[in-house]
């Protein structure tokens, strides 16, 4: 059994005798962000916020999510901001790529990260804050997010997911892939219910919980980061 499956697997043994108040905060206490793994400061600044959407990019292709992280770590020189990347070939995209170990379509994901990069200079003058600004609900602005070359539904989520640390108004952002999470841990799988297990704060983290609890090799039973 790989590590991240054994370690669901005994989170999930463990989960089936704790309250669900006691769970939620132990996880929110323990578990790291997405972006906190990938070394992602997120602050409600572009850049940062422009590096969570090349990390969840990443992580919504069919890839193991360290994977994705270890490429997003490799893409931090391209990644300062929407411009550098939207100014890159997508040959060093690609080649940053597989030198982290993302050899899966990287082509392909190389020349949509560089397109995203454009988009976001183009839309939104290369800061990510406009759309939130801009959206009516997070409904409306998870719409925006996927008009980004190679931003999906999935991405999006992951965008929304770890950006409610930062932007309060998306908050709480616990979309179907956590709530999975959620009811395999045994707990609540009503997004207002499940919220208020924790501070606000802490609601990223346990989203992120229940999310690496439905991890998995790829081609095996359990989901990659993005699905």
């Amino acid at each position: 059994m790989s590590e991240p499956v054994r370690a669901a697997s005994t989170l999930e043994d463990h989960a089936r005798s704790e309250p669900a108040g006691d769970l939620a905060a132990r996880l929110a206490r323990e578990t790291r962000t997405f972006s906190e793994e990938a070394g992602i400061d997120l602050r409600d600044t572009p850049a940062p916020l422009f590096r969570l959407l090349v990390l969840a990019s990443l992580l919504a292709a069919p890839v193991q999510h360290t994977t994705a992280i270890r490429a997003s770590a490799a893409l931090r020189p391209l990644t300062r901001t929407a411009a550098t990347l939207a100014a890159a070939e997508p040959d060093d995209v690609a080649r940053a790529m597989t030198l982290a170990g993302y050899w899966r379509f990287h082509h392909t994901k190389a020349t949509l990260l560089v397109r995203a990069g454009e988009h976001v200079v183009e839309r939104c003058s290369g800061d990510l804050r406009r759309l939130y600004r801009d959206a009516d609900s997070p409904t409306g602005l998870h719409r925006e997010l996927r008009r980004i070359p190679g931003v999906g539904t999935h991405a999006a989520h992951i965008v929304l997911r770890e950006a409610q640390a930062v932007w309060p108004d998306v908050a709480p952002y616990l979309d179907d892939r956590v709530l999975d999470g959620a009811k395999q841990l045994g707990l609540p799988e009503q997004p207002d219910e499940l919220a208020g297990l924790v501070d606000p704060h802490d609601l990223p983290r346990l989203a992120a919980a229940c999310v690496r609890t439905t991890l998995r090799p790829v081609g095996t039973s359990r989901a990659p980061a993005g699905s």
